[in-house]
């Protein structure tokens, strides 16, 4: 009797809590009071534990603590409480007498009805709308009183007895026809959606043909691309050849153009000794011929007293032998001065063949050298256009998905907007001068109901939402495209370093998306460089493609931009394969590769080495075997423009 007393006090009280949710009573507090009395009217069959084991599932401090102080110290049926709280559920739930969902965790609701389904557990949800599922649930009225509603076909399936004392408590049953016939109503509707389903897996089977013709045009296409590509590899090979006979017939004409410049000033060196040794030669007979005009002179004073001197007559022999012998003198250095004119007249001769075929080389050079800036423009675009074949699967299959994306959302847009459809046009008919507007109004409002109007209504923007992402996202792939594959402009332009790198890891991302992770530490406030955006980017696609080409399996990736007072640094690290000393010294020279033939043509890195270099910086690498390469860019930046 004492014992029944209890229990109808228990339940007024519960009532009177109830009916104060908005009151002094916190609703918490109410929900810990109604699970102590939905454990005191259950009997669990063969039930021989020590104590009564319950889950709360939740999260939400408020309502731990509230159900934590009612429980406190209670007893049900003379047994202790064992209260356990979970955030998500666990193994240990299907040894539980009764187990508590939260509103925040009613996610779970379905994993934990399969997972104890059968046994006997006691499961009470607050506010869970699927009424199929329920066993007890807690719900608020509209006045804002706290009541619960009885699935007994679902108590009864897990073999727990129910006492009809908990109807007293201000529960109700759930009409278990109504939903029954509920979910009938909800079978035709899926058999309807299932026939409109077929109707439209039909268009989708054509579209799909379609889509396999249009795909095998594709296959088409990439198989005359990958011809090309490999056209252009052969020129490329081609290129190289006559590049390096070029560098061959540079370094012979460099050599005999150094071998004419040591000749020649071989020659003027002799021809300045010769001219010097003319000039005295020249000093020494304009002495001799003054000598010549006063023995003459002498000549004719003597031979007018010559027969007065006949006493000296021994001295006049001497005197005209020494004449004779100025004479031949004379003649000797004449003839020595003709010798050395004419010799000079050769080598002047020579000077001049010299100088004309000098002046043929540096025509040669000049045009060898236009060439050679032909060639190396030509090959900068080959490199350019052959990575740009290497990463058109990768782009298409980036921009595809989006695709898909935009082609699900207008799809989903068109069944939506079919089922709303018949609504607007019944509003549409709707005239206010009609004199059964009210009775139109019921009836749209009766078909917003049948035809779940406000779901497919609200979904709307959302799917239209996801169409912009899809719409974005492929405008970014073809906005990066368009900035690595454009003609460089012939001036000097701002380019913001941090664009470049996010472009070209848009590019590369099918090539590393499913096994590296990228590591972005960019720098604030880092300048804008004056240069060319479409090399620069050439640059970075080549150093990120290197980076991820040596991971083979899983990686990171780690891109650092910093602002010093002249310059911009960007360091690209990679924890891959390495590289050792020997391959260090020649990776920046022309067609040194690592790769095996086909996947690599040896220009990618020298090519950037030359851009780095235009652009007035420096680009080094540190790298060791099995722990990774870094490289390190270094680029003067702008003061004209802001920071980027």
């Amino acid at each position: 009797m004492i014992a029944i007393v209890r229990k109808a006090l228990s339940i007024t009280a519960l009532m009177i809590l109830s009916l104060s949710v908005n009151g002094q009573v916190k609703r918490d507090k109410i929900i810990g009071q109604y699970i102590y009395n939905f454990a005191s009217n259950i009997s669990w069959p063969n039930d021989n534990s020590s104590a009564i084991r319950l889950i709360l599932l939740s999260s939400d401090l408020e309502v731990i603590k509230e159900i934590k102080s009612v429980l406190k110290n209670q007893k049900i049926k003379g047994k202790t409480i064992d209260l356990t709280v979970m955030a998500k559920p666990q193994k240990s739930i299907t040894q539980a007498h009764l187990i508590f969902i939260a509103k925040d965790k009613l996610a779970y609701y379905l994993e934990i009805f399969d997972q104890i389904e059968g046994r006997p557990i006691l499961l009470v949800s607050d506010s869970y709308k699927n009424k199929n599922y329920v066993m007890l649930n807690l719900y608020d009225t509209e006045n804002e009183t706290l009541k619960f509603e009885i699935n007994k076909h679902n108590i009864l399936n897990q073999n727990l007895a129910l006492s009809d004392e908990l109807l007293l408590m201000g529960g109700s049953e759930i009409d278990v026809a109504k939903i029954y016939y509920k979910s009938q109503r909800s079978l035709r509707n899926m058999e309807k959606e299932i026939n409109r389903f077929n109707n439209k897996l039909e268009s989708l089977s054509i579209e799909i043909t379609k889509s396999n013709s249009r795909v095998e045009q594709q296959k088409a296409v990439i198989d005359s691309q990958k011809v090309i590509q490999a056209r252009q590899a052969l020129k490329i090979v081609t290129d190289r050849q006559l590049f390096e006979q070029q560098l061959q017939r540079i370094v012979m004409m460099r050599d005999s153009l150094k071998a004419s410049d040591q000749e020649l000033e071989k020659q003027q060196r002799e021809i300045l000794a010769s001219k010097q040794v003319l000039e005295q030669q020249l000093t020494n007979i304009d002495e001799i011929n003054k000598q010549i005009l006063l023995k003459n002179k002498e000549l004719k004073e003597q031979g007018t007293i010559i027969g007065e001197q006949e006493k000296r007559m021994q001295l006049s022999y001497v005197i005209i032998s020494l004449i004779i012998l100025l004479i031949f003198i004379t003649l000797l250095a004449y003839r020595q001065k003709r010798k050395q004119h004419q010799e000079l007249n050769i080598q002047k001769l020579k000077v001049d063949t010299i100088n004309e075929e000098l002046t043929e080389k540096n025509e040669e050079l000049n045009a060898s050298l236009e060439e050679i800036k032909r060639m190396q423009q030509e090959m900068i675009q080959n490199e350019k256009m052959a990575s740009l074949g290497l990463l058109t699967a990768g782009i298409a299959h980036e921009i595809n998905n989006p695709i898909n994306f935009v082609y699900a959302g207008i799809n989903s847009l068109l069944r939506d907007f079919k089922d709303i459809e018949p609504i607007i046009k019944k509003v549409s008919e709707i005239k206010i001068d009609d004199d059964n507007v009210g009775e139109k109004l019921r009836q749209v409002e009766a078909l917003k109901k049948e035809l779940e109007f406000d779901e497919a209504f609200n979904a709307i923007p959302h799917i239209i939402n996801d169409i912009q992402l899809g719409a974005d996202r492929t405008a970014e792939i073809v906005k990066g495209l368009r900035n690595f594959s454009q003609t460089d402009q012939k001036t000097r332009m701002p380019v913001l370093i941090h664009d470049g790198l996010d472009t070209a890891l848009l590019l590369l991302k099918s090539k590393y998306k499913n096994h590296i992770t990228i590591e972005k530490k960019y720098g604030k406030d880092i300048p804008v460089i004056d240069g060319f955006e479409g090399k620069l980017n050439q640059v970075f696609i080549n150093i990120l493609s290197n980076a991820v080409d040596a991971i083979e399996t899983k990686g990171t990736i780690k891109i650092t931009t910093k602002a010093e007072p002249n310059m911009v640094t960007i360091s690209v690290k990679d924890d891959g394969c390495g590289m050792d000393q020997a391959v260090i010294d020649k990776i920046f020279d022309p067609f040194f590769t690592t790769k095996p033939v086909g996947q690599g043509t040896g220009l990618g890195l020298s090519i950037s080495y030359g851009i780095i270099q235009e652009h007035g910086g420096t680009i080094e690498v540190r790298s060791e075997k099995e722990e990774g390469t870094e490289f390190i860019i270094k680029l003067p930046h702008s003061t004209k423009h802001p920071m980027s």
